[in-house]
């Protein structure tokens, strides 16, 4: 990770982004599993810790130190202030990490652990108003969650076994918090053997009945949770369990 790809995470998740570079940048997000995971990360250290927070500072001293070390100068003309202060400051700013890495609360683990299936798309310019499918799937990610929810369920009406559009769907009702309709949709995906998202609506809908404030829903989560194959979503759950 580059100091370019840096700044473009910052950027981005302070939505300072915007035309060709933010689709080439999320169009990496798609392809590169280790930019997402980075993205993530300081998404949630960002929430975690706010700007006048000790971690900053820390965060500045390191590239600092990072940037004497690749402009060549030795160990000993590094500043021992420097260093000390930035331990200092990872040992306290690890605390805090440390303190909130096990989400309890409903709120607590929907702000964690939901994120929407990322998906390919095309540049809106290049979409035809008759394609619901594109069209829903740019709405969707734009977050604007309500247009992609009207689209997908138009293409739904003519085309019900569109699998990707029904997950999509399920993920935006989720994402709007819309926990009934949410549930509807991925069950129905949950229970229907015959596509390749088995795991991803086992996720949604174990991670809904987490966070929908029915306690008596938490069972439930558990029992989809262990229908899971996928290596990345069952190591996600290590971290609520």
């Amino acid at each position: 990770m580059n100091k370019d790809d840096n700044d473009q995470i910052e950027r981005y998740l302070h939505k300072q982004l915007e035309g060709i570079e933010l689709r080439k940048f999320e169009d990496r997000l798609e392809k590169d599993e280790a930019l997402r995971k980075r993205v993530k990360l300081e998404r949630e250290l960002t929430e975690a810790i706010s700007d006048k927070s000790d971690f900053n500072i820390f965060k500045k001293l390191v590239v600092e130190i990072s940037a004497d070390y690749f402009n060549g100068k030795s160990f000993n003309s590094f500043n021992p202030l420097k260093i000390a202060a930035s331990i200092a400051l990872l040992i306290s700013a690890s605390w805090v990490i440390w303190t909130i890495s096990k989400p309890s609360t409903p709120d607590e683990i929907y702000n964690e652990f939901f994120e929407p299936y990322v998906i390919q798309t095309t540049p809106r310019g290049l979409i035809e108003d008759s394609d619901l499918y594109m069209l829903g799937t740019i709405h969707y990610r734009d977050m604007e969650y309500d247009s992609a929810i009207s689209k997908f369920e138009k293409l739904l009406i003519e085309t019900p076994d569109d699998y990707r559009a029904q997950l999509m769907l399920g993920i935006s009702h989720f994402a709007l918090k819309n926990f009934d309709a949410a549930e509807t949709v991925l069950l129905q995906l949950v229970n229907d053997p015959n596509h390749l998202f088995q795991d991803q609506a086992r996720w949604y809908l174990g991670l809904l009945y987490l966070t929908d404030e029915d306690e008596g829903n938490d069972g439930k989560a558990k029992e989809y949770f262990e229908g899971i194959g996928e290596k990345g979503l069952r190591d996600k759950l290590k971290s609520i369990y």
